[in-house]
């Protein structure tokens, strides 16, 4: 698999869902926060839309509606679910539950503000970039991807861009093929595993992660160390008492090495 040879860069989500962008940094090969990051259900296309129409009306105000409150046991009850008819987004991690949207539009759109302009500066600033797709439910054919992939060429000439498309497929152990700078596999995503606690959003996360890891990301020497201070660190909260506690301490932990407004 000699696309898994290549050294990124920059390498980007574009969803299905959050999945995709923790798995990335589970791996540690994404530290800041993107557009795509943390939003589901949108299609393939629009998300390549998006990207090479600079977002254009991805997030005006009367575009977006309340669905209704999250009931799943691995929901997150600290915000309410809204969906975006103009994109059909949906953002169940933005806006904060029980306050009016006309309350708590302003801090979300300036958040989104900031990942997009980060977006396209770390797109500047790199050469060889990886977008990556992984999805629990939805197959694209080849005709599909390649069209997406070569808006990409068209956005950011100049660029080498490379797109790894990930898809669930329970009925194979695993296909794969590589096209140059495009690379689709098709494997169960989604499944439970033996080795981890279930999680439906991040599926099975054995078949998932022997994925991730083959990815290289380029790093200076000076991020090679602080990637090592910051397993360390990670190590010890780990060792900590209580979740909530362990969960407080990540949380200052990121902030202090990716010391950034998401």
């Amino acid at each position: 698999m000699d696309f898994f040879k290549n050294k990124f860069d920059l390498i980007l989500s574009i969803g299905e869902n959050c999945a995709c962008s923790s798995y990335l940094r589970r791996c540690y090969l994404q530290s800041f926060s993107y557009p795509f990051d943390w939003l589901t259900h949108a299609s393939f296309a629009t998300r390549f839309d998006l990207l090479v129409n600079d977002f254009e009306n991805f997030l005006n105000f009367d575009d977006l509606y309340l669905t209704g409150k999250p009931v799943a046991e691995n929901a997150d009850k600290a915000h309410d679910y809204y969906a975006n008819k103009y994109t059909d987004f949906y953002h169940w991690h933005d806006f904060p539950a029980d306050i009016p949207l006309e309350n708590s539009y302003d801090a979300v759109y300036e958040k989104y503000q900031r990942r997009i302009k980060r977006l396209y500066r770390m797109i500047g600033n790199s050469q060889k970039i990886l977008f990556v797709w992984l999805s629990h439910s939805k197959q694209h054919g080849k005709d599909e991807i390649c069209s997406e992939y070569r808006k990409l060429q068209d956005k950011f000439s100049g660029k080498e861009i490379f797109l790894l498309v990930i898809e669930n497929d329970s009925a194979v152990l695993q296909e794969f093929w590589a096209d140059g700078h495009i690379a689709v596999i098709h494997q169960d995503t989604s499944s439970r595993d033996k080795k981890h606690h279930y999680d439906p959003t991040m599926g099975n996360k054995t078949n998932n992660l022997k994925i991730f890891k083959k990815l290289k990301l380029k790093t200076s020497f000076a991020e090679k160390i602080k990637k090592i201070i910051y397993v360390t660190c990670k190590t010890v909260i780990n060792l900590l008492p209580g979740r909530k506690l362990r969960q407080r301490a990540k949380k200052k932990l990121n902030t202090i090495f990716y010391h950034v407004k998401l």
